[in-house]
């Protein structure tokens, strides 16, 4: 069952999973403050949570901060990329927002994304600038603005943990790849495409946009009048640790990414050789980050990920994230 506010289909679908314990009610909530109104949301969850997020999707219906709204029960075992699959394949808008009940979009976000992807028919997606929360210490910093492949073929989020007040974050720029967190498509090129190929773990997102550039002829971008929070502070170990390792030990070939950090870094200006850390990336960028603070050593290990940065950047952390970090390094 399903409630919408009339006959009309909505032009935004929005596919959210769910399979936590807690009702995420923040997403809801900035999801619908983001300009959801004209959207249907979609949630897709295990049957024993249904009936807590029912009640919260029904009462942003009945305010009219949203077009409608529905569950669709996950199937025991089934994967979180199945389950999008399968709600795509029930949507009726044009356009498909794929968003993490990690990400609090920001105000007016919605109108910017969509009407920048129904202008630009060179885009295969389009994701919102995706930042950290506030209140951490020092600015608030970039967390995603896009993704990068470096002179090995190793994946790099650019400008990663620059604050978000700097002009670098103000320039929209083309990318061969997105972030599945916040990703704005058309929903007749998911659907040409196949979806998601469940089955690849950490790998079914970049695998999908591959595919989906590919068909459209087209790239991935940022939109930068549209904001959101990506709260999961683990985001870039996760995604580019993963790809990394995996070309490292030779399991993925380094020519599968375009190598185009260099010539992103030149577009913007900038010099590209050996970074303050001495790695390969844009010199001279200054990442304004106190000596010795945890955002000191968290930029350091970002940008330079050795040894001795991870142990001092361990030792920072509070006992329930260094537990986290641990078990990403473990992985």
């Amino acid at each position: 069952p399903q409630c919408s506010s009339g006959a009309v289909s909505p032009a935004l679908t929005v596919l959210l999973v769910c399979e936590c314990d807690e009702t995420p009610s923040a997403c809801f909530d900035a999801l619908a403050g983001a300009g959801a109104g004209d959207a249907m949301l979609i949630c897709c969850c295990p049957p024993e949570r249904e009936a807590p997020l029912r009640a919260v999707g029904e009462a942003l219906w009945r305010t009219g901060r949203l077009a409608g709204f529905r569950c669709l029960p996950l199937a025991l075992g089934e994967d979180r990329h199945a389950a999008v699959n399968r709600a795509a394949q029930e949507a009726d808008g044009a356009f498909l927002l794929l968003l993490s009940p990690d990400v609090l979009l920001e105000p007016g976000s919605l109108p910017a994304l969509s009407a920048r992807l129904a202008k630009d028919s060179s885009l295969a997606g389009l994701n919102p600038l995706l930042l950290a929360p506030e209140g951490e210490s020092g600015p608030r910093r970039i967390r995603h603005l896009g993704c990068v492949a470096d002179s090995r073929g190793q994946l790099h989020y650019l400008y990663e943990g620059l604050p978000d007040g700097h002009p670098l974050a103000a320039r929209r720029r083309a990318f061969q790849l997105a972030h599945e967190a916040a990703l704005l498509v058309r929903r007749e090129d998911f659907l040409a495409v196949g979806g998601f190929r469940p089955g690849l773990e950490g790998l079914t997102v970049l695998d999908f946009c591959l595919r989906l550039a590919a068909a459209r002829q087209g790239v991935f971008s940022t939109e930068p009048t549209a904001r959101a929070v990506l709260c999961d502070g683990f985001d870039s170990w996760k995604k580019c640790g993963l790809w990394n390792s995996l070309v490292q030990r030779g399991r993925l070939k380094p020519d599968l990414l375009r190598r185009d950090y260099h010539s992103q870094v030149q577009d913007d200006g900038l010099e590209y050789g050996l970074t303050p850390w001495l790695e390969e990336g844009p010199c001279n960028l200054a990442f304004e980050a106190e000596e010795g603070s945890p955002d000191a050593a968290w930029l350091r290990w970002r940008h330079a990920p050795e040894p001795a940065a991870l142990l001092h950047l361990l030792y920072l952390l509070p006992p329930e994230r260094r537990a986290w970090a641990l078990n990403l390094c473990r992985e």
